[in-house]
Parts: C-alpha cells; structure tokens; sequence
C-alpha cells in the first residue's frame, strides 16, 4: 500500500483512531528515504507513518537520510513539549534493501517487523531493538517504547529480554528447540511462559517429546508424527488463527519445501484481492 498523503489524512472521519490507521499500513519496500523527527532515517514516506503507530508525535522533518555530524549525532533536533533534545543516531550506514518475503518477527520492542531484514535494519538505527521471537507479536503484547524501559508486559505479567552473552552452553527446551545459554532461554521464556527446560546439552534424537511437554509459540498448535520406528515426534505446525493476519488479508496454508521430517504447512497472510 501507498503511503498516505496529507489529503487523505485529512479526509478520515473524525471518530476513526488515527492509532489504528497507522498500525494498518502495509509498506512496500521501494527505497525513497525520508528523515524523521525522531532522527531515523525511514525507508520511505509509508513505513515512517506506520512508525506513527507507536509514537503519534512522530513527524517528517525532511527528505532523504538523517544528516549526523561528524561526531554522529543528529544535526535535526527533536522537540518534545518545552523541552529540546538532540537525537543520537547510529553512523554506521544501515542496510534497507530488503527481500519482499513477509516471515514476519517480533522484535523486543513489540513490534512485528515483515522479515529479519527489517528487524536487522531496525536494530541498526536502534541497538535496542531484538529478536524477540519468530512470528508476529502476541496481541496483547505491550512494549515501552523508550529504551530507558524496555520491560514488556505481556499476559499481565512483567518480562526484560536482556542482551545475551555469546557463551555456549545449551539447554533443551520444551519447546524442541536448542537455546545457546540459559539467557537466551530466558528471553524465549518471555514470551511463552510455560517453556522448560527438558534436559540440558542439545535437543537430540534421545530427547522424547510430546505435545503433553511441547511448548508451542502463538499462531501454532502442535501435533505428533508416529515414525516407522513407532517413536512419536511432536513438532509445531502453523494454523490459520482470526488474529494471525490483518483484516486487509486472508490467511493460506502453503506447503512448505523442507529436508527434515515432519514437513507441514506454512501459513501466509495473502493480500485480499480489491474488487472492482
């Protein structure tokens, strides 16, 4: 979708939250940066709106990137009520060329972002945005939007991913998966509450999991594959929930090309086709 223009904007009924519009932009990824009053330099006129989303005192200050100076911070200056701030900026030249594939992540600041691509642009511009989780974020996910509070509640209860160290020292999971060190299981944990630990060490073939101890992240449900063996594999599979896609689209399960077994479908939020 095109961004929208300042007549458009003008022309939405009053009683509409312009909150909601924001958050229902889908952007395309057509580079024609512009830069923001937040001293983020935007991929285009559309993704600074849906940025409007989350700050509503977001403006366009000018087009194309942020200017820093030398020393990188923003030469645009950021007024917020009576007091003014100068918004530092990352100098390091940021990557928004990104694929048009939508496997969509939610980052820690409870934002759901299209693609890695674009979650690894936000976290260039903003060293506290992380991968929060694969998928989008849980509806009633709500983040701090400053980076002097990234607590996230979510479902009631209060949760602070913390940057990780690189230290190897795995542990199984519920949920299948082999976490690098108890932190990043910690942040896993964030946002499925009922993970475990299984064992700890890698998840192997040995390690028996059923959907009775899966952990199972939103938007899937699990399900068990009896092998030839008569072993049972519990794994993860997507399903076509009535929040996983906006209202603008239509989920479809895809099958999916895969080279472990099981193999199941991958759900796709499809663009609903414009009659007339």
């Amino acid at each position: 979708m095109e961004s929208l223009s300042d007549t458009q904007l003008e022309s939405v009924p009053a009683e509409v939250d312009l909150d909601t519009v924001f958050c229902s932009l889908t952007c395309k990824l057509t580079p024609d940066h512009v830069c923001g009053t937040d001293g983020v330099t935007y991929i285009n006129d559309c993704h600074l709106l849906f940025s409007k989303c989350q700050n509503l005192q977001l403006e366009k200050a000018y087009h194309g990137d942020c200017v820093t100076s030398t020393n990188g911070i923003n030469l645009n200056v950021l007024e917020v009520g009576v007091s003014v701030i100068d918004s530092p900026v990352t100098a390091e030249k940021c990557n928004s060329m990104c694929e048009r594939v939508y496997d969509p992540v939610c980052g820690s600041n409870g934002i759901t972002y299209a693609n890695l691509c674009l979650l690894e642009y936000a976290e260039c511009r903003n060293p506290n945005v992380k991968v929060f989780g694969p998928g989008k974020c849980p509806p009633n996910m709500q983040a701090a939007r400053t980076a002097n509070s990234p607590t996230i509640n979510y479902n009631g209860e209060s949760c602070i991913p913390q940057p990780c160290p690189y230290t190897y020292a795995p542990v199984c999971g519920s949920d299948g998966q082999t976490h690098d060190n108890l932190c990043l299981f910690a942040n896993a944990r964030c946002q499925h509450q009922t993970l475990t630990v299984i064992h700890e060490g890698e998840c192997d073939v040995d390690t028996q999991i059923t959907c009775e101890t899966m952990t199972c992240p939103t938007f899937t449900e699990c399900k068990e594959q009896v092998e030839a063996d008569k072993t049972v594999v519990a794994y993860c599979a997507d399903v076509c929930s009535p929040d996983r896609c906006s209202e603008r689209e239509d989920c479809e399960l895809v099958d999916s090309d895969c080279y472990t077994a099981p193999c199941s479908p991958i759900a796709m939020c499809i663009p609903k086709v414009q009659e007339g």
